[in-house]
């Protein structure tokens, strides 16, 4: 009787549409790997296809990796859950030091280590009067949080989704608290497993089997840092194939708050970028599991003929620009994130910090204090090599003018926001250019 309360307050109040599109995703992804994948994989649907027994994916693998990814990036589908989650940095302390965390640093610059239980309690409250109906925990490492099982229970008992990024690390009682009902998604660092000791595999993994067992739903994050280890790429391929999670998201290394003078995006990674790109895509294909890069890539990276490419596959597989740019209504407030001390950041990833998320009246506030900062950040051309490029003109007049509202402008390959925000909160070198 409990769990069916629970169900009822959590859809109390929601449109016939996201009813709608919470059943056929639920649907989906258990059709997915219960019915339509042991299927695709069977002998009979191999022997139909040809290319199947190819090293590249054949035309049904990359149909379905099409409709997979337009499933989770088209932008009607995106745009609306950012807009529906809170992100919330309950400690800045982590059990792992990663090269690739971007928020190295920021402990000592906010000055708290860990939000207070009575704080997140009134946060709780704040996000469901505001409009908010998830709560996405970041860090840090969230799970390490000391009150982080009771935080959960009160997301359960006040009917909101649960979603974080995870090093998969935590301890038995946390993996137990897990709840499908709530749990949305738990975006795992793969990047992280891959560099840590045998017994930290080990409770990776069993942490792993765990969230299968109980049928948690769960995607992997990578960061394209340095050269490719094949090792590490085919180990990842095969838990891809075992594991079968939502989606994989990769993204290039971004600067700590510490790296005051951060490289751009450091030539070594130009190199390999595509091939690497190219190849983690095909293979995911092949796997049934969608892939994309989760933060904005300036469009000079790739070349024409590159894009192509992948948009074969889909056309969603990067964007050009990032929410923070999309300013719809309230849209400077789209990402908004709570700092330990309960200040603010326009984005987790970029370092300008605003007041205490309680002298916020509401949500059109938030993008009112931010609009006026982050316009000219969004604006600003990110090397000489920008001023004089088309595309980022084109951005910068879209963010400007009204109709960069529209959705289908969030795809718009002809402009270019010049990658992450989070490169213009530091002094980036130059870099090379493939526009043509």
């Amino acid at each position: 009787m409990e769990k069916i309360l629970r169900q009822i307050r959590m859809y109390r109040g929601k449109s016939t549409l996201w009813l709608v599109q919470k059943i056929t995703r639920l649907w989906f992804s258990r059709w997915r790997n219960q019915l339509i994948l042991p299927f695709m994989r069977s002998g009979f649907f191999a022997a139909v296809f040809v290319g199947a027994k190819d090293a590249r994916p054949n035309f049904a693998q990359i149909m379905f990796q099409r409709v997979l990814i337009a499933a989770l990036r088209s932008p009607r589908i995106m745009v609306p859950l950012f807009w529906r989650s809170m992100r919330v940095c309950v400690t800045y302390r982590c059990n792992l030091s990663c090269k690739a965390c971007y928020a190295r640093g920021l402990q000592e610059e906010v000055g708290k280590s860990d939000i207070s239980m009575e704080n997140f309690t009134r946060l709780a409250a704040y996000c469901k009067d505001k409009g908010w109906r998830r709560i996405r925990f970041l860090g840090g490492e969230p799970t390490i949080h000391p009150k982080f099982i009771e935080m959960l229970d009160l997301c359960y008992k006040s009917g909101i989704e649960v979603s974080m990024p995870t090093n998969n690390l935590y301890s038995e009682e946390v993996a137990e608290k897990f709840d499908p009902q709530f749990v949305r998604d738990l975006a795992i660092n793969y990047s992280a497993y891959c560099n840590v000791d045998a017994e930290k595999k080990a409770r990776f993994r069993r942490n792993l089997n765990r969230l299968r067992e109980k049928g948690i739903p769960f995607s992997f994050s990578y960061i394209l840092e340095e050269a490719p280890n094949e090792e590490q790429m085919q180990a990842l391929y095969a838990d891809l194939k075992e594991y079968l999670p939502l989606y994989i998201r990769v993204s290039i290394e971004l600067p700590a708050f510490s790296d005051h003078n951060a490289t751009f995006i450091p030539a070594e990674t130009r190199k390999f970028l595509f091939s690497r790109v190219y190849s983690m895509l095909e293979n995911c294909a092949k796997a049934y599991v969608p892939f994309y890069m989760y933060r904005p890539v300036p469009l000079c990276l790739f070349s024409t003929d590159e894009r192509l490419k992948m948009e074969k596959f889909s056309k969603f597989i990067f964007f050009t620009r990032c929410p923070l740019s999309y300013a719809s209504k309230h849209g400077y407030g789209m990402m908004v994130t709570i700092n330990p001390d309960l200040s603010t950041f326009p984005c987790a990833s970029v370092f300008i910090k605003g007041p205490d998320i309680f002298s916020f009246k509401d949500r059109n506030a938030i993008h009112e204090f931010y609009s006026s900062k982050l316009q000219p950040v969004l604006t600003a051309p990110l090397s000489e090599v920008c001023k004089e490029c088309d595309h980022h003109t084109k951005f910068v007049a879209a963010v400007s003018r009204a109709d960069s509202m529209a959705p289908a402008k969030f795809d718009d390959k002809q402009i270019c926001q010049g990658g992450c925000v989070n490169l213009r909160c530091h002094d980036p070198h130059p870099h090379e250019c493939h526009q043509e």
